[in-house]
Parts: structure tokens; C-alpha cells; sequence
């Protein structure tokens, strides 16, 4: 299931939740169609930031929800000539989830800030395959706050 972090705090948010709520009710918010294989858009306004991040949250989590579903495996997206996004130089941060594992949150430059909660296995395999594939050196700090950094 994909979810939205609201702005400014909050809490996680389906993306059912998501598209009944918008701070731009004007403005054109995907409508899903029954079939799940399509969205109805009407985007035909002037958009600041602020509301050009909703909007594209907005159909991130449109798409989240329709079939067929992004491919989970990498190489099954380059078969079927799926799009992919690839920022280069971006900022992570990890932090430890209160209730186990960790989140991971990556930024890119159009796209904004993207968290995952992973377990510990999968940040294991994550480390270990970081680690045996790089040259030893100061790495970056990914958790700015002393390693106090929960969520």
C-alpha cells in the first residue's frame, strides 16, 4: 500500500485519504475511474510550488493504485520500458523506526523528499552490499542528529 506523509508533520496517509483531501480543491486532483486504468485530470490553472508538489503527489499515489502495476523487479521495468528517475548527487537520511527497522528518505530535486520503511534484514542486505562494493573512506552523515534520529 503506498502513503503520503502530509505536509509539515502529520500523519501517513492512504491514498484514499489523499485524494478526498486538498488544500487546492480548485484545482485539478486525479479522479480514479472505476476500471483502475485510468484517471481523469483537469489541470488547467496556474500552479505554485506548493501546489505543483500536491498535484504531483496527488498522481503518484494515482498511480500507486492502478493496474497494471509498476514492475517490481528492475529488470522487468526495462522489458516493459518503464520510466525511471535517476537524480544524481540527491540527499538521503535514515533514521530508526520507534516500532523497528528504519526509514529511508531520498530527495529529488522535482519530485521532493521520498520515504521507505524498510526492516532490518532489508537495510542489512542494503549495508552489507554498500559496504563490500566501495573502497573504505569517511562516508556521509546520514543521521544529522547524533544518532538520536527516531521516527
Amino acid at each position: 500500500m503506498a502513503w503520503l506523509l502530509a505536509q509539515k508533520g502529520g500523519h501517513p496517509q492512504t491514498m484514499d485519504n489523499v485524494l478526498l483531501t486538498s488544500n487546492h480543491p480548485t484545482k485539478g486532483m486525479p479522479v480514479k475511474t472505476a476500471d483502475g486504468k485510468t484517471i481523469r485530470l483537469d489541470i488547467n490553472a496556474d500552479y505554485d510550488t506548493v501546489a505543483l508538489d500536491e498535484l504531483i503527489h496527488q498522481l503518484a499515489m494515482a498511480r500507486a493504485s492502478m493496474t497494471p502495476a509498476i514492475p517490481l523487479s528492475r529488470g522487468r521495468a526495462i522489458e516493459d520500458g518503464s520510466l525511471a528517475t535517476i537524480e544524481d548527487g540527491g540527499s538521503a537520511v535514515i533514521a530508526r523506526r520507534q516500532s523497528g527497522g528504519f526509514r529511508l528518505w531520498l530527495r529529488h530535486s522535482g519530485l521532493g523528499w521520498m520515504a521507505w520503511e524498510i526492516d532490518n534484514r532489508f537495510a542489512r542486505g542494503m549495508a552489507d552490499y554498500i559496504v563490500t562494493n566501495t573502497t573504505p573512506i569517511e562516508g556521509a552523515n546520514l543521521v544529522s542528529d547524533k544518532d538520536t534520529n527516531w521516527h
